[in-house]
């Protein structure tokens, strides 16, 4: 079996994982991006109260696309298409705070 075909199913079932995320309950992923989250305001503390408060929502969609700028510019774009996906879970994970 070719190695592509093997990233190729680990990329769907990765895929599969998220879209069944994003619909409904608690996922392994919403508990990282949970302490990831609480860290930011944390971290964003010293700044100012807006940025104390938007912290969280920076940090949790910062982690995550500084691994796609590190796997980009290793070349690894297997790896950033993965980390892709949960940045993409972050930012559905952060709309409830956007009220239209």
């Amino acid at each position: 079996m070719s190695k592509h075909y093997i990233k190729l199913g680990a990329l769907m079932i990765v895929a599969f994982y998220f879209i069944y995320a994003g619909l409904d309950g608690w996922h392994f992923f919403d508990g990282v991006d949970l302490i990831i989250h609480e860290a930011g305001h944390f971290v964003f503390l010293p700044f100012g109260e807006f940025i104390y408060i938007a912290g969280g929502t920076l940090l949790q969609l910062l982690m995550p696309a500084l691994f796609v700028f590190y796997f980009f510019k290793k070349d690894q774009f297997y790896s950033a298409s993965l980390v892709t996906m949960w940045l993409g879970q972050s930012f559905i994970n952060v709309s409830v705070y956007v009220d239209l």
